[in-house]
């Protein structure tokens, strides 16, 4: 078996080799560009577990080699026994196991904090209804739009709207020259960090935002490209062309039925459980 930690950046990636046989680390750096993508894929197989570090292109660069590696969820309920035991040493022990009770510690208050924001949600169970009805959006991620936005009715148009939820960029004139900076970080900003997490289901549940994304790829930088389509999600909510979703309490135009109803009858299921009441006569235009 072959373990290999990456350490990545912008333009290339730095590899830790390890094997089961051998105590003896074997590192290598490889550009990240056609030839060296090759050389990396020779160094790889379907025995190799491969750890990357956590940075903005993490997903898709293990989205360039996924398919040649052995897949495994490490943080499963047998793996994480393995992983307290992974070092004889005592002090190493003792620093992993701190750190996996600290992990396991703050799920749970993340899961008793998501419960919490789903039931202090219920109120607005219409506009849940309308947000959830867009693939790509939790009941988690509706509420936290509507925490940001409070009231649809008060913006003046849809460029007012992404403005508010930060994915605009900032604009500064002089004289004859037009400079255009990075997003405008005035507004709020929970709506647009859950939004941005939700981007390839929103991409890939709505033929037009997956034809725009296509296009704006071959000349614009992806974190560019991703903050545009951000800005695209976000004018749907407010006011597209096709339908204006809680101005006019209508669905979205692509939503899918079936896994719509997924998502509220689990929501209500919840309220229920904990016995929060909620409004059940909710009229949406089909």
């Amino acid at each position: 078996m072959k373990y290999v930690g990456i350490d990545l950046h912008t333009n290339r990636f730095t590899c830790c080799y390890l094997s089961d046989n051998s105590k003896k680390k074997q590192m290598e750096t490889f550009e990240l560009e056609p030839e060296g993508l090759r050389k990396f894929y020779s160094t790889i197989n379907k025995e190799t577990y491969v750890l990357v570090e956590a940075t903005v292109n993490t997903f898709a660069f293990i989205s360039l080699f996924k398919d040649l590696v052995k897949e495994e969820y490490i943080f499963g309920k047998e793996a994480r026994i393995e992983i307290r035991n992974i070092s004889r040493d005592i002090t190493l022990s003792f620093q992993i196991n701190m750190l996996m009770d600290t992990l396991e510690y703050m799920e749970n208050k993340f899961d008793e904090l998501n419960d919490e924001i789903k039931k202090a949600g219920a109120i607005f169970m219409s506009q849940i209804e309308i947000l959830t009805s867009m693939t790509g959006i939790s009941v988690i991620t509706a509420i936290a739009v509507i925490a940001d936005v409070s009231d649809i009715s008060r913006f003046r148009n849809s460029k007012h709207f992404a403005s508010y939820l930060r994915s605009t960029s900032r604009v500064e004139s002089s004289n004859d020259k037009t400079i255009i900076k990075s997003t405008n970080k005035a507004g709020r900003k929970l709506s647009i960090t859950l939004l941005s997490q939700s981007l390839n289901h929103f991409r890939d549940s709505n033929k037009n935002l997956c034809n725009f994304y296509e296009r704006a790829k071959v000349f614009k930088k992806k974190g560019v490209v991703r903050m545009a389509l951000c800005r695209k999600v976000i004018t749907q909510i407010c006011e597209p062309k096709v339908r204006q979703m809680l101005k006019k309490q209508e669905y979205h135009y692509f939503y899918n039925p079936a896994l719509h109803e997924k998502k509220m009858a689990e929501y209500r299921r919840f309220l229920e459980t904990e016995k929060i009441i909620f409004s059940q006569n909710i009229k949406i235009a089909a």
